[in-house]
């Protein structure tokens, strides 16, 4: 008797198991994330893979390599202006910002560049178009940065004329390290004490930051940026002046 009533229990769990399991989606359409509207696609580039694509071997680059004529010369990236992409005519080039620039050498093959920085770093493969004046990085297939081409008649960031609140304060939320969705190895970091960094290790830039009611500014001393941010299982960006918006996930410290 004892062993029937086992069984039974066990067969009852069971059941309560496999109703929970295929029970994800209910009448409402729920995908089971309550950070997003099911009735709304996700953000774009909020499902990538968390880790960029191992970099090639230098056995993997195709011979036939060149320089495309199209990617030379600077590229400021949307939603953060003054983060640059800098290739040159003879094969090198720079990343980052005024005062922390990163150098490499550089080649492309049908819409695929390959960017040398040797060290840790190692190579990085990129696909890459370009399209009235901007250019589209992709890794794996997943679009990640956007860039519009700078000329000599390039006018300074318009946030220069940002003015931050006297009344601005410290969002204790936003404290912490945070990861780019799809590539986590691109930082926002914000210090307790108002000082702030972004870039990649080796290649951080310093800021200070403020926040009011929802919004987010970060002086870097030529120039501020202005920002509308949430915070949810993940922290939005929405740029004030260009209206892009960037997907930032918590790091562990």
């Amino acid at each position: 008797m004892k062993n029937a009533k086992f069984l039974l229990l066990a067969l009852l769990m069971v059941a309560v198991l496999f109703a929970a399991a295929c029970g994800g989606n209910d009448d409402n359409g729920d995908n089971g994330d309550p950070a997003f509207d099911p009735d709304e696609p996700p953000p774009v580039g909020l499902n990538p893979p968390t880790d960029p694509p191992p970099p090639p071997t230098e056995a993997e680059i195709p011979a036939g390599t060149g320089l495309d004529p199209e990617l030379m010369g600077t590229w400021d990236m949307y939603g953060l202006p003054g983060w640059l992409m800098i290739y040159n005519a003879d094969g090198t080039g720079h990343r980052g910002m005024t005062g922390s620039f990163e150098d490499f050498t550089w080649e492309t093959l049908d819409g695929s560049l390959w960017q040398h920085f040797g060290g840790t770093t190692g190579t990085e493969l990129w696909g890459y178009v370009i399209d009235d004046g901007v250019i589209t990085f992709s890794q794996g297939g997943v679009d990640m940065f956007w860039f519009v081409f700078l000329d000599e008649d390039a006018d300074p960031p318009a946030a220069a004329t940002v003015v931050i609140p006297d009344d601005a304060v410290l969002d204790d939320e936003l404290v912490g390290k945070w990861g780019m969705f799809g590539y986590e190895v691109w930082m926002m970091i914000y210090n307790d004490d108002g000082s702030g960094q972004r870039g990649m290790e080796g290649g951080l830039e310093d800021f200070t930051w403020a926040t009011l009611n929802g919004e987010l500014w970060q002086d870097f001393g030529a120039y501020i940026e202005h920002y509308e941010y949430i915070i949810d299982d993940y922290v939005v960006f929405n740029n004030k002046l260009t209206g892009e918006e960037f997907y930032f996930i918590r790091l562990e410290d």
